[in-house]
């Protein structure tokens, strides 16, 4: 297998996260200029999510052309090993994921759901720690992405790169059903079990919300043990980096139509 054809799939992905990129900026400009008003730290929020959405897109956007414009220089060694970018591009991934749970939590505990709230943190933070250490597992393996037999990371020595990446991906689709399962239930308590129209369109933007966020992580958890010698589910990992920016961008920008009794489409 050539190296185009091995780098496929992250090409793809690359392709998909640069349509959601766009996304993104757009949501980033109506809200500054639809939400002046807004406190100071939902707005330096937004700033962080689009400033970290930013870098990882510049982040794989070197990549791609790294191995696939300029062929590494011509170095076909060079080419056999995983670049700076391609590895370090997970760190904007995991910080807007790590903003992005803990944002929604914050609703959580909003609700007086301290125990739940807690637990959700202490998942999320484990998250996090595990998928830094995947990082510098990889790092420190430095082992082939091409024409090794192995997919980046894959067996690294000691506890390997795709049992990290696991623990990270399944306590982070723990969290994200966590997060909207409570908050779902809490508005339907709320209510006495009869949701208004008002709360109804609440509870479908969590669920929604929820079940995407759980279906991408989810999919990546399975790609990396289904297909364990090609790089897949890096291409996966890559349009995830798309997710909470925009879930949280469509909630913000949503909220006169949240919070009113019409049945008009939250974008997500």
């Amino acid at each position: 297998m050539g190296q185009a054809d091995a780098l496929s799939p992250v090409l793809i992905g690359f392709i998909v996260s640069t349509a959601l990129y766009g996304v993104t900026l757009g949501q980033t400009v109506y809200y500054y200029l639809s939400f002046p008003k807004d406190d100071r730290t939902t707005k330096c929020l937004v700033a962080m999510f689009f400033l970290m959405d930013t870098v990882h897109e510049v982040m794989v956007a070197h990549s791609q052309w790294w191995y696939l414009v300029t062929g590494c220089n011509g170095d076909v060694y060079a080419c056999s090993f995983v670049d700076w970018s391609t590895m370090f591009q997970a760190c904007p991934t995991l910080l807007i994921g790590f903003t992005g749970q803990w944002f929604y939590i914050s609703k959580v505990w909003h609700f007086k759901q301290y125990k739940t709230s807690l637990v959700l943190a202490t998942m999320s933070i484990f998250s996090l720690v595990t998928g830094i250490v995947y990082i510098a597992t990889c790092w420190h393996s430095q082992l082939k992405i091409i024409g090794s037999g192995y997919s980046l990371c894959h067996d690294s020595g000691g506890i390997s790169g795709p049992v990290w990446f696991s623990l990270s991906g399944a306590s982070s689709v723990l969290v994200d059903s966590g997060i909207a399962v409570s908050m779902c239930y809490k508005l339907y308590k709320m209510t006495g079990g009869k949701l208004s129209s008002i709360t109804r369109n609440i509870t479908k933007y969590f669920l929604a919300s929820g079940i995407l966020l759980v279906i991408v992580t989810a999919v990546m958890f399975v790609t990396i043990w289904a297909l364990p010698h090609t790089v897949a589910w890096l291409g996966i990992y890559i349009v995830s980096a798309r997710v909470y920016p925009n879930s949280i961008l469509a909630m913000l920008n949503n909220r006169v139509v949240l919070r009113s009794g019409t049945s008009a489409v939250v974008l997500l």
